[in-house]
């Protein structure tokens, strides 16, 4: 059973469960909401009152993964993970918005998921549809409110990265895998809204934040081209914040249904062994 850490600053201790609470040893208290999940995101690891993904933002990527627009990346993850969960072990998402990948990974693996989103409209989402989880309001780009080696496997797709962070989660055999954007993800999308659609590969770049605390195992890639109507189109565009241009209104409005191409890379680590984690690279 993962140990929560108690995120007041300078405290870091561990949290005892007491009912629908949760205290550390020096009294500092949080409670369970209703739905099971608790909110320890301190003043100082957020930008406005209500961070994170708003509720659309939400919905709109749940309605996309239930349509199995994330099938081969699920299945891509489950199958890097596999062999770490023979005899059980945690997993975190950090990043895990709605819940629907974990969900589906704690399922094949058979193991204990926990998932971290900053949004508080995402992990009530989460608690809801998933209660056999866990589930934790935090900012992933600071420290993580659990205690160190909780995780027998990370993942994190286009989520934060946070690699010392990560480091200290991990147990020392464990896996981590950084899931980014392919370098063809949504390009017809892209190219109808926005009327180009650059090409990037962002896999390369997560080599250079995490070379110092992991080492690099397999890149692996996860690719679908689904023909999506008008409705799946706004999806994509409002789960992805992209918005339709003036200009692109009519080229939009235009199309009925269109293939895309929904695509990721897998970059897969595993901790170095290091007697301590190295100064946090963050991308932001």
């Amino acid at each position: 059973m993962v140990t929560l850490s108690c995120p007041v600053r300078g405290c870091t201790r561990a949290l005892e469960r007491l009912e629908r609470t949760l205290r550390c040893e020096v009294g500092h208290s949080h409670d369970l909401t209703r739905r099971g999940y608790v909110n320890l995101l301190q003043p100082q690891d957020k930008k406005s009152l209500d961070p994170g993904d708003r509720r659309e933002a939400v919905e709109a990527r749940r309605r996309t993964a239930e349509a199995g627009r994330t099938r081969e990346l699920i299945t891509a993850l489950g199958d890097v993970l596999a062999p770490w969960f023979s005899s059980g072990g945690a997993l975190l998402d950090v990043g895990a918005g709605d819940g629907f990948i974990l969900d589906a990974l704690a399922s094949r693996l058979g193991a204990e998921g926990i998932g971290v989103d900053l949004s508080r409209e995402a992990i009530d989402l989460a608690a809801r549809s998933y209660p056999k989880l866990g589930w934790v309001i935090a900012n992933g780009d600071r420290r993580l409110p659990f205690m160190d080696g909780s995780f027998r496997a990370l993942v994190t797709v286009t989520g934060p990265k946070n690699a010392a962070e990560y480091w200290r989660l991990l147990e020392p055999n464990g896996v981590l895998i950084v899931a980014v954007s392919g370098p063809d993800d949504q390009a017809e999308l892209r190219e109808l809204v926005l009327g180009a659609a650059h090409v990037a590969d962002r896999s390369g770049r997560m080599l250079e934040l995490f070379g110092e605390q992991f080492d690099w195992v397999e890149t692996r890639e996860a690719r679908q081209v689904e023909v999506l109507d008008k409705a799946a189109l706004r999806d994509l565009l409002d789960g992805a914040y992209r918005g339709v241009r003036h200009g692109a209104r009519q080229r939009f409005d235009a199309v009925d249904t269109m293939p895309v191409t929904l695509s990721h890379s897998l970059v897969v680590f595993k901790p170095r062994k290091l007697t301590a984690p190295a100064t946090p690279k963050l991308s932001r």
